[in-house]
This record gives C-alpha cells, sequence and structure tokens, in this order.
C-alpha cells in the first residue's frame, strides 16, 4: 500500500525515489508549458469561464452607450443640445432654477394650491357622477350601498359611465371616440395626482381640468360644469400674470447682465492700462539703474593708477 502513494513513497524509500536527469528535463519543460497556459487561465477566469475556454469580451452596461464612456466634452455638440455628466440633453431639457418660469419653461403653482384644487375637482365630478347615477341608475347604486358621493371613487364611475365595452346609460351625451378617451385618460391622471399628490406643471393642470369640464357637459350637470370651468379659467389667468411678470424679470436680468458686462470691459482696460504704466515704470527703473551703472564703470575706467 506504500507504493499506491508516491508520496508515501518517496518518505520510505527517499533513494529509490530520487528523479532521474531525464525526469528533471521532462518535470522542468513541464512547468514551462504550465507558466506559458497560466496568462491564458487568468484571462478565462477574469470572465468566468473555465480554463483553456476562449476570452469572452462584454459589451457596455445596459443604459449605457460607447458616447457615455468618452471624456466630458462640451466642443463637438450639435447647436440646441448641451453636455450634462456626459450626456447629450436637449436645451428644452435643462432644469431652470426653481420657481421661475419663462415661455419656454414650466410654470408650477404651489404644491398646496395644486393640491386643493385637484382635491376640489375630484369632489365636484364625485358628485355630479352621484347625482347622475341617482337618477338614471337608482337601482344599481342601491344594490352597491351607494349611498354618499364618497361612496365611490371617481375611476369607478368613469368605468361605468365612459369605459369601453360597457353599456351606457341613455342620458349620457353622445361624444366622439378620440375625445372619450382624452376625458377619461385625464380624468383619472386628476385622481391619481390628488391622490398620490403627484406635482404637476400648470398646463397639465389647465389640461385636466378642461377634461372634467367635458365629464360635467356629458352627464349634463351644467352647475358643475361651470364651476370647473371657472377654476380653469383663473389658472389660466394665473399663468398668464406669472407669465407676465417672468418676462419683466427676464428683461430686467438682461439689462443687469449687460450693465455688468460693460463695467466689466472697462475694469479690463482698466487693468491692463494699469499692467502697461507698470511694465513702463519697470522699464525707466531698469535703465536708470543700468545707466548710473554705466557711469561708474567710465569713472573707474579713467581714473589714473
Amino acid at each position: 500500500r506504500i507504493f499506491e502513494s508516491s508520496t508515501r513513497a518517496r518518505r520510505r524509500f527517499p533513494d529509490l525515489c530520487q528523479p532521474s536527469k531525464d525526469g528533471e528535463v521532462r518535470q522542468a519543460t513541464s512547468n514551462v508549458e504550465d507558466v506559458k497556459k497560466k496568462p491564458e487561465a487568468a484571462q478565462g477566469e477574469c470572465d468566468g469561464d473555465k480554463v483553456g475556454t476562449p476570452l469572452r469580451v462584454k459589451g457596455p452596461q445596459k443604459g449605457i452607450t460607447p458616447k457615455d464612456m468618452k471624456p466630458d466634452k462640451t466642443h463637438g455638440l450639435s447647436e440646441g443640445y448641451t453636455s450634462v455628466a456626459n450626456k447629450r440633453i436637449p436645451k428644452s431639457r435643462q432644469k431652470f432654477p426653481k420657481g421661475f418660469a419663462s415661455e419656454a419653461h414650466r410654470i408650477d403653482l404651489p404644491f398646496r394650491t395644486q393640491h386643493k384644487l385637484l382635491v376640489k375637482v375630484q369632489t365636484l365630478l364625485e358628485e355630479c357622477c352621484f347625482n347622475f347615477g341617482k337618477i338614471w341608475l337608482p337601482l344599481e347604486m342601491d344594490a352597491q350601498g351607494w349611498h354618499e358621493a364618497e361612496s365611490v371613487e371617481l375611476t369607478q364611475w368613469t368605468d361605468r359611465f365612459l369605459g369601453p365595452l360597457i353599456p351606457r346609460p341613455p342620458a349620457i351625451k353622445p361624444i366622439p371616440e378620440t375625445i372619450l378617451h382624452e376625458v377619461v385618460g385625464e380624468t383619472r391622471r386628476l385622481r391619481h395626482a390628488a391622490v398620490h399628490r403627484s406635482p404637476l406643471g400648470a398646463n397639465e393642470i389647465v389640461k385636466m381640468l378642461g377634461a372634467a369640464v367635458s365629464l360635467a357637459e356629458t352627464l349634463g350637470d351644467s352647475d358643475q360644469a361651470g364651476k370647473i370651468a371657472e377654476m380653469k379659467t383663473q389658472v389660466e389667468l394665473g399663468m398668464k400674470d406669472i407669465m407676465h411678470h417672468n418676462s419683466i424679470l427676464e428683461r430686467r436680468l438682461a439689462n443687469q447682465l449687460q450693465d455688468i458686462a460693460h463695467r466689466k470691459a472697462e475694469l479690463d482696460r482698466l487693468e491692463a492700462s494699469f499692467r502697461e504704466a507698470m511694465a513702463t515704470s519697470d522699464r525707466m527703473k531698469r535703465t536708470e539703474v543700468g545707466s548710473t551703472l554705466e557711469d561708474i564703470l567710465t569713472a573707474c575706467s579713467s581714473a589714473p593708477p
């Protein structure tokens, strides 16, 4: 059993297990070949492959393009774009100072105002739908236990009244399918933004209010439609007021920046003149000192030994 293991045999009979010269040469050759194979094995292991398999070059990660791997440079970008974190971002999507707007910027109402407005419109629409249901769907509402306007979510009403493949009550005003889908979609967004506190731009709110007016008119509730339309008008007037105010601010800022540019140019001219005067004075002083030294040298040369 000793000779079943080369290690045990070498320990027990060291003289018998001395390697021959030919064996030493073969062993050295084998070691050299192993060393040559190690870089290939290391490449395979770096990619998670077994030793001896070709190295697979992995592509860029998802969402990253080769352009993203280049250094960030602002030159070479087409007009209308800017470079932000190695990305080419259209200038129309650049972020502007918070709370500031112009004709090209999004107008944001105070979030508290937005939330109160959306909640109020949602309540008016739910009351509108509830009043319609009491007249035209009394049996269904009793069966569902819907006895208050707050009993039903607004989206349930839109599914019942305007949803596809659902019989609509005959009192619903006919509405084109394209407008129907827009009204349903904007009404759902309005309810979602009110419940989940989603920030919206004023333009988005105006669009939702327009859809809410259409829904109320479709259900024949002119009172609620008039209230929502008045809210929409006030939001639009507020937007115009903000836009006008911001245009004034932008003109004022442009004038201020122009004045700063003129002052900076004047300061640059003063700096240049001061530097030139300093250089001229320095040259004069050097000439004066040089002349003095030359006079001393001349006096030393002409003096008798």
